[in-house]
């Protein structure tokens, strides 16, 4: 690495190739049907009866605004290993809310 790259970069892309090298590629389609894993695109209705879309996703790839979140957070919590038909309570921002699961597909990222 060239030496006049700051020591901070140097450590942060030492991070990230680490995360590359070990990083395993998921067979979406794998595993029980209809079972919420990572990647998954899940639909739920909350309690006002509006459906909203996730897909849940890497850390690094997290984007709430378009419809990408954590499969740490707090929502994806919430789903993971549901099935469609489940209602789960998750830790909204603005309290406890109850969802019900009403889709699950996996699809290839565009």
């Amino acid at each position: 690495m060239r030496p006049d790259v700051p020591a901070a970069l140097r450590a942060r892309i030492a991070e990230l190739e680490g995360r590359i090298s070990s990083a395993e590629p998921i067979d979406a389609t794998a595993g029980l049907p209809g079972v919420v894993r990572f990647g998954a695109r899940v639909t739920v209705r909350g309690e006002d009866g509006v459906e909203r879309s996730y897909r849940l996703v890497g850390v690094d790839e997290a984007k709430a605004a378009e419809g990408r979140v954590a499969f740490l957070s707090p929502l994806a919590r919430a789903v993971l290993g549901k099935r469609v038909g489940d209602v789960v309570v998750w830790r909204a921002p603005r309290g406890d809310e109850e969802l019900e699961l009403v889709a699950v597909e996996f699809e290839p990222e565009p």
